[in-house]
This record gives structure tokens, sequence and C-alpha cells, in this order.
């Protein structure tokens, strides 16, 4: 699936500065998509020390044998300057597919130009076309320009949902916990 815009009105009715294309990442992709991770990283305040993504790892999760993920690509004049990385979930309760958006990075120098918004286009006919009934994602707390990005895009936050995470040595201890289930062989 690829999409090239080329000076299209946005929501807004503003213009695209320059015509860029939205497109499915391949492999000639992971450095520029492990660039921009990086610097989506550095903006949101995390420490060098906290990333430990590398291209050979992007490389195998999104093009491997078993890809745990895929990502899309804007770029202008053949530059990439966007990234969207996304995975597939499954809601039990819907009995459906959905898709999970990671990350969604668009180079300062590109932002207001629709970008996003098309990224989001292009990712919200990925779902349809997979029949998912989601299309989610988590925003930080912080980020007031994304949530009302995302919210004139017609999302609506789920304060019902909150998001835990078992990391580091909690996830370390309970996998190697000896608690058992009657389910569970001895």
């Amino acid at each position: 699936m690829q999409t090239q815009i080329t000076n299209a009105p946005d929501l807004h009715g503003s213009r695209a500065a320059q015509a860029f294309e939205i497109r499915q990442a391949s492999l000639r992709d992971v450095s520029d998509i492990h660039r921009l991770i990086l610097r989506l990283a550095d903006e949101e305040g995390y420490a060098q020390s906290e990333i430990e993504v590398a291209p050979a790892v992007l490389q195998t999760a999104l093009f491997g044998p078993d890809p745990k993920a895929l990502a899309a690509v804007a770029t202008v004049d053949e530059k990439v300057v966007g990234v969207a990385v996304c995975y597939w979930t499954f809601s039990t309760l819907l009995g459906r597919a959905g898709l999970h958006l990671d990350d969604l990075y668009v180079l300062p120098a590109y932002r207001g130009s629709q970008i996003g918004t098309r990224m989001m286009v292009h990712l919200s006919k990925l779902a349809h076309v997979h029949g998912a009934r989601r299309f989610e994602w988590w925003v930080l707390s912080s980020n007031q320009t994304a949530m009302r990005f995302y919210e004139r895009l017609g999302a609506e936050p789920v304060p019902e949902v909150g998001v835990y995470r078992l990391s580091g040595t909690a996830l370390t201890a309970l996998s190697k916990s000896t608690f058992q289930t009657q389910e569970e062989p001895a």
C-alpha cells in the first residue's frame, strides 16, 4: 500500500509545502527508522542508557522470518522524514484483530505538512483491509499536542483503561516464580 500526496489539503484546509510519499517500510529503511526512533526517544527525554534498540534488532523485528511489527515511512525526495511502527493485537471481546501504533514520529521540519495525518490514514486503511476493529495507541500524558492531533482525527481517549507493565527485575522475578496453578504441570 502506497500513497503519494502533492499539496493536498489536510483536515484544516492548509496545504503541504512539499510532495511526500507514504509507503510500507522496506529493508532499505531500517537505518532511517532507527535514526528516527532515536530522535523520538531524545525528544521524549529518554536517557541514552534506556535505549536498547539497534538496527539489527529492527531488521529482525520488521523483516525477519517471524516479524513482530510492521512499519510505514514518509519520504520527501526519497529521504525518510517520518515513521510509524505498529503491530497486530487481538480483542477477545470483539473476536477480531486490532492494530496498535507503538510510535509515530515526523521530523520537526516536516510537521504541519499533513504527513502525520496521512500516515494515520494509511495505517487506518491497513487496519480496515485486514479486518481490524480497533486502531489504538498510547500517548504520553505530557504530550498535549499529540492528544489534540489524535482527537482532530476522531480518536477518543479510553479513560477506563490503565496501562500496567512488568519489566526488568520484576519481569524476571515473575518468570522465575515457582508458583503453579492446577492447570500447569508440576
